[in-house]
């Protein structure tokens, strides 16, 4: 084949572009422009018999070479061009064979702007993740010019955790797949223009764990509440963030919250009286569940959530020392304590904190009447109420008599006192009102009253005549 021939190939064959188009067969030539580092280009000449051509560069003014610009040089198989205070960069390539006979000009283009990128806002669609497949989130207010982006790390072998460059998708999510094994996997991240400049790097970790939290519980403080809400305590071991979900019959739907592995909650309820069905669930950043379950509380307006109650109950004692039960909502885990004052006598469960129990022995002050038994309680370190309770201290009946005949009568005035029944004063024994005094023409030696109580007990106090 003649030179003039091969020469006249080589010229159909190459585009005005520069893409390589193979032609071993017609040993042919090949030349591409490509980027290197930040603001450089690398032409690239490759073929047969290199050493019988040489080359001419001419370009832009500003432009650099590691070859002389303007002079005839043999070819070189690489050579780094800079394209300096100019956006648009043209490079005119010639090439001669040894005789001087022209066999290729080509001029070739690019744009360059000496913009370095900045660092990529960048996030996963998940904080955790139970399986290896995530995907990576790319703010899509980068500049037009930035479409590549290096992510190593954590990756699976075949994504290359040692770092490559890849295209930035149109969606500006990139499906990765991350290492098999659970934990924090960590990566760094940058992204390039096509100038070749390079952001700085963004470090990003997901976690990735296939195994939910433990030991998930969940305890209802009450199962009554007079006002419209319920309190629960959560709790879950994990080695990160969990969230817990409360839903039924409530106000308002919050959907996941996230907690530190142990919380009391508040959950106001649906409005109106009556039994109300909470379901709770409990789960990892990953959405690994540990825990879904069905609590029930009776929301009930006369429900008492802290109380005392001194001897059962009782509206009056003959003796000093009664028995104190008290009550308070409160959970499982709490630290609850009491203290007892009011009208007490110094005594080993009087005037000091003590922890919550079923009962105390209390001693009264010895004075008859009105006896008012206080309890401060504290929950955790915190005061958080007082109840108190009277009971009558060894009830009595005065009576006195009267300057114009007859008795007063002078009953104690019992807490809870209902009616009184004269008893002795005449015939006709009435059923009268509580009063202070009552007048009684005695019928016989004796008179008394009895004390119809509240509580259904009834209390008999009889005196002799003066």
């Amino acid at each position: 084949m003649s030179g003039n021939l091969l020469t006249s190939l080589i010229i159909l064959l190459l585009s005005a572009c520069g893409t390589a188009i193979p032609t071993s067969s017609l040993h042919g030539l090949r030349y591409s422009l490509e980027k290197s580092e930040a603001g450089e280009r690398a032409l690239k000449i490759e073929g047969e018999s290199l050493e019988n051509i040489h080359m001419l560069l001419t370009g832009t003014q500003g432009m650099r070479s590691e070859v002389p610009l303007g002079q005839l040089v043999p070819v070189v198989p690489l050579t780094k061009l800079w394209c300096e205070g100019a956006e648009a960069c043209q490079l005119t390539l010639s090439l001669y064979k040894s005789d001087g006979t022209l066999l290729i000009r080509d001029h070739l283009q690019w744009t360059h702007r000496s913009i370095v990128p900045a660092a990529p806002i960048i996030a996963f669609s998940e904080e955790a993740t139970p399986d290896a497949a995530v995907t990576l989130l790319i703010a899509e207010n980068r500049d037009i010019y930035t479409q590549e982006i290096w992510i190593e790390g954590d990756l699976d072998a075949k994504e290359v955790p040692e770092g490559r460059w890849r295209p930035i998708p149109e969606t500006s999510k990139i499906p990765l797949t991350i290492s098999a094994s659970d934990g924090l996997k960590k990566f760094r991240i940058k992204v390039r223009n096509e100038f070749g400049y390079e952001s700085s790097v963004r470090e990003l970790a997901i976690l990735k764990k296939s195994q939910g939290p433990q030991n998930c519980k969940v305890e209802l403080r009450s199962l009554k509440t007079a006002q419209q809400i319920a309190y629960l305590h959560l709790e879950a071991e994990d080695q990160g963030p969990v969230a817990y979900h409360v839903f039924g019959d409530i106000e308002l739907d919050l959907g996941f919250q996230s907690f530190g592995g142990k919380i009391d909650v508040p959950v106001a309820l649906s409005a109106g009286n009556g039994w109300k069905h909470l379901t709770v669930q409990i789960r990892d950043g990953a959405e690994n569940y540990c825990l879904r379950r069905e609590v029930s509380i009776l929301q009930d307006p006369t429900y008492q959530s802290a109380g005392v109650q001194l001897d059962k109950g009782a509206l009056w004692t003959d003796s000093d020392w009664i028995q104190a039960a008290v009550h308070i909502d409160h959970f499982a885990t709490d630290k609850v304590e009491v203290f007892f004052y009011g009208d007490l006598e110094e005594s080993d469960e009087a005037r000091k904190w003590l922890p919550l129990r079923e009962s105390y022995r209390l001693q009264l002050s010895p004075q008859n009447g009105h006896r008012w038994v206080r309890a401060q309680f504290k929950i955790n370190g915190v005061l958080v109420d007082v109840q108190y309770a009277p009971i009558y201290l060894r009830p009595f009946l005065q009576v006195k008599s009267k300057a114009e005949g007859g008795l007063e009568l002078l009953p104690s005035q019992i807490v809870g006192l209902q009616n009184i029944r004269l008893i002795g004063c005449g015939s006709d024994e009435k059923i009268l009102v509580p009063a202070v005094a009552y007048f009684c023409q005695p019928s016989g030696p004796e008179v008394g009253v009895e004390f119809i109580l509240r509580d259904g007990s009834r209390l008999l106090k009889m005196q002799a005549v003066p």
